[in-house]
């Protein structure tokens, strides 16, 4: 990106010979000049490029087993405050 700026400059040079009076201007006048200066304007916009959805799937299947169950079985004693079984 190119930029432009324009300054201006007020130049003084000093003169060995002396000027005529006729030749001088004398009139009261108004000069004017305009700076100009160019910046660089950046903005951001958000776009919408794409969608994400998601999606969960669930599956049940049934699975056979063919195996033999063993007996357990499982005896509960209740102990007493010192850890001696309790008779019921």
């Amino acid at each position: 990106m190119t930029l432009h700026e324009e300054h201006a400059e007020l130049l003084r040079k000093a003169l060995s010979q002396p000027a005529e009076l006729a030749d001088v201007d004398w009139a009261d006048a108004t000069l004017e000049v305009v700076e100009t200066k160019e910046q660089a304007l950046v903005s951001k916009t958000a776009r919408v490029v794409e969608e994400v959805s998601l999606r969960k799937k669930g599956d049940d299947h049934v699975e056979t087993i063919h195996e033999k169950l063993r007996r357990q079985e499982a005896e509960v004693q209740q102990l007493d405050a010192t850890g001696k079984p309790r008779r019921a």
